[in-house]
């Protein structure tokens, strides 16, 4: 029984390593015949011959297989992508059982789908629910990760992969660092949408500021990824415009607020354009005041960003916009504007930006000089 049983695994092994690939080239295609089993153990033997496909080449890949499993399907199918980004072609001719389809059905989709439950939910909401056990912040941590992990990262695996080699983003997106904000929910987009700037008070310092780390964001959206938008986007409650508002950044020296002083001064300019130099803002309910600051603050980062040579000159030749946008949490709501044809985002207090209706889903009611409604930047962006 045991020479019988022996043999069986060693015909089984035999089998499951039995794989020959051949490659030849007819009529400017380049044709390759797979015979066998595709298991993990015959990745590497094919992952070797398809590595040797010249990048843009059309591929006829004849697949005369038994059985194929995940490992090989994965390594079959990042190839073809890799492939197919390169300016090749690839076609798939399974010529008994249909492996490699199957897997495919049942891999993500390449267009995002709408995750169920409340997952944009922070995690204090979904603890109280019974979602999330309550546990200590590096537990939300891990148990984030397992969620992302056990719902989410399978559904993505075509999207990623596509991403793996380059990015396309539509617009740099300059926004605070408030955790309240979230670009991605807010604008409705996913990986590789945006080119996401964060920092306190979506501050951009002037061109040829000592701080180098936002112009760096900027140069590199605009050079290197040629962005066609480049948005700021303030919010409702900022504590940075409060702090501004209040002269924190005029406050004693102390040790521990030195950084967060140095950097609210860059928001000087905000204080101007919104009128507190003449008492503008003195006598306004505080929610008001802040109001106008925060969208005195968006327009005035946009001027900031038009003292960047390489944003004015994409900018004037209209190869680039520089939309701005406020979200707001009560209700929730982000209102979007673009600053007045042929003037300078410096030109105007303000409120006198020219706004831009944009389809909204649920409709909008005009505010003042903008349009107010439950849109989504995305959608102006590419308007």
């Amino acid at each position: 029984m045991f020479i019988g049983f022996a043999l069986a695994m060693i015909v089984s092994l035999r089998r499951l390593t039995k794989l020959t690939v051949v490659t030849e080239e007819r009529a400017g295609r380049v044709h390759v015949t797979v015979h066998g089993s595709l298991t993990f153990l015959g990745v590497p033997r094919l992952a070797h011959v398809l590595r040797t496909i010249p990048a843009g080449s059309s591929v006829d890949l004849d697949l005369h297989v038994d059985f194929m499993d995940h490992a090989a399907f994965e390594a079959i199918h990042a190839w073809r992508v890799d492939h197919e980004r390169t300016g090749g072609s690839v076609d798939i001719d399974e010529v008994h059982e249909n492996w490699y389809a199957r897997s495919s059905a049942r891999s993500a989709p390449a267009a995002k789908t709408i995750p169920k439950g409340r997952w944009w939910a922070p995690w204090d909401m979904r603890r109280e629910s019974g979602a999330v056990p309550a546990v200590n912040p590096l537990g939300l941590l891990t148990a984030g990760a397992r969620e992302y992990h056990a719902s989410t990262a399978d559904r993505m695996r075509s999207v990623m992969s596509r991403l793996s080699h380059r990015h396309n983003p539509t617009a740099l997106f300059v926004t605070c660092a408030d955790s309240r904000v979230v670009p991605n929910l807010i604008t409705a987009s996913g990986p590789g949408d945006l080119f996401t700037l964060r920092n306190v008070g979506n501050l951009v310092p002037p061109h040829g500021s000592s701080d180098g780390s936002a112009g760096a964001a900027v140069e590199y959206a605009v050079n290197v990824l040629r962005v066609p938008s480049i948005v700021v986007c303030g919010h409702s409650h900022c504590g940075a415009m409060r702090a501004l508002a209040e002269g924190a950044h005029q406050g004693p020296v102390e040790e521990e607020s030195t950084h967060i002083r140095r950097w609210l001064a860059n928001g000087e300019g905000s204080l101007r354009r919104a009128g507190a130099d003449h008492g503008e803002l003195a006598g306004l309910p505080a929610s008001e005041a802040l109001r106008r600051l925060a969208q005195a603050n968006v327009v005035e980062q946009l001027g900031n960003l038009m003292g960047y040579p390489v944003v004015r000159e994409r900018v004037e030749s209209g190869s680039s916009r520089c939309p701005g946008c406020t979200t707001t949490w009560r209700p929730p709501r982000c209102t979007c504007w673009t600053p007045r044809p042929g003037s300078s985002p410096r030109s105007g207090r303000p409120g006198r930006a020219r706004a831009r209706a944009a389809p909204s889903p649920g409709g909008g009611s005009a505010v003042g000089r903008v349009i107010v409604g439950r849109v989504v930047p995305s959608v102006l962006l590419n308007t």
